[in-house]
């Protein structure tokens, strides 16, 4: 068991990976570059397999104090007439197994205040240039320092830093398809239920969060072109309304509802061949 580790990443993956080193005495320093620990992103589904990790933490009752809301059923639905095509009872599942609903910001914050409780240091603002594996790993920093320890788990995403250094050069593709994020509140009676609407060249994904009072949606589109990838990107309602304009139903109750919306090309990477050596491991996004 090592004594120390360096996570890089304050994202879901790495706040996780930090809580759960902490909680067993290792000594941990998560680096993170943005100046705030923060979620830019909206909601998310988590599965039975997620919550084990989450109860593993001890965290699912503060999951649930976030206003988390448990689905009780997976819907597919015709996206033009809106006529339900199947349905997916998550009843079926065993009553220890639960489906949640969350925003991404409450489920950071939860694994953040974990963190906290298991001694891990942050320091923010800290911008990683360079990894090094080897029996004591080293991290360089951008603004000339290093950090060394025995154990350096980089969960820094699809631009991650030390995904190159373990496999290489690589190159994403665009997958042709385009994904709008946007939240509204839940002024249709959403049931507790993930529902996906299906059309000609597009799907709407949505779910209750906040305890129901807020819908979670991701609008995906067939598109030929696109060139940034990243889902900061503001995108226009107007457009995004355009996009989706063969979809009826409450569908289109809900995108005539949306009033910001982010947009991200979705990009396919080759999943790394080497997801650990000489004290480097990668998580998440990053392998």
């Amino acid at each position: 068991m090592v004594s120390n580790a360096i996570v890089i990443g304050g994202g879901v993956g790495g706040l996780a990976a930090a809580a759960a080193l902490g909680q067993r005495g290792v000594a941990v320093t998560l680096l993170e570059q943005a100046p705030e620990i923060m979620e830019v992103g909206a909601g998310l589904q988590i599965s039975p397999n997620g919550l084990a990790v989450l109860r593993g933490l001890g965290l699912e009752p503060a999951l649930q104090q976030r206003s988390a809301v448990r689905g009780t059923a997976v819907v597919l639905h015709d996206g033009i007439d809106g006529r339900q095509v199947a349905r997916l009872d998550l009843a079926r599942l065993r009553s220890d197994q639960h489906y949640y609903f969350t925003h991404r910001a409450d489920l950071i914050e939860v694994l953040r205040g974990a963190a906290k409780r298991a001694n891990v240091s942050f320091e923010l603002g800290a911008q990683v240039a360079s990894i090094r594996p080897g029996p004591l790993p080293q991290v360089q920093m951008s603004d000339g320092g290093t950090r060394r320890a025995e154990l350096v788990v980089a969960a820094d995403g699809i631009h991650s830093v030390a995904r190159p250094v373990l496999n290489g050069a690589d190159k994403a593709v665009f997958s042709g398809q385009v994904a709008w994020r946007a939240v509204v509140p839940n002024s249709f009676g959403h049931p507790n239920e993930a529902h996906v609407h299906m059309g000609p060249g597009c799907h709407l994904v949505s779910y209750p969060i906040r305890g129901g009072r807020m819908v979670n949606m991701v609008a995906a589109e067939e598109r030929d072109d696109w060139a940034a990838e990243g889902w900061q990107q503001a995108g226009d309602p107007a457009r995004m309304r355009q996009a989706f304009a063969a979809l009826g139903g409450r569908a289109a109750e809900m995108i005539e509802a949306v009033d910001a919306v982010s947009v991200w090309g979705l990009h396919l990477h080759p999943v790394a061949e080497v997801w650990q050596r000489e004290g480097v491991a990668l998580l998440g996004d990053a392998a």
